[in-house]
């Protein structure tokens, strides 16, 4: 499994520098069967206005490993606020 999370970070790392300018960390949370969480932590620094709705975010994330060759069935994704 570590192998499958790897693979979906590196297929993510392109997203990671959007969501870093709008001042979120992603955060691959765990990677099971077919079902990926990924939490985007969130500081004084995060863009709130700038945040998509999660569906959309799940939407993105889920589009962008499929164009990779990943199949997953879902991805969950969690807005945290690490202060």
């Amino acid at each position: 499994m570590d192998n499958l999370k790897r693979t979906v970070e590196e297929a993510l790392s392109p997203l990671k520098s959007g969501f870093e300018a709008d001042g979120l960390h992603l955060e691959v949370e765990t990677v099971e069967e077919d079902v990926i969480t990924v939490k985007l932590h969130a500081s004084n620094a995060t863009c709130r206005e700038c945040l998509l709705p999660e569906s959309q975010m799940e939407g993105m994330i889920l589009e962008t490993l499929q164009h990779k060759g990943i199949e997953v069935a879902a991805v969950h994704v969690m807005v945290i606020d690490s202060y």
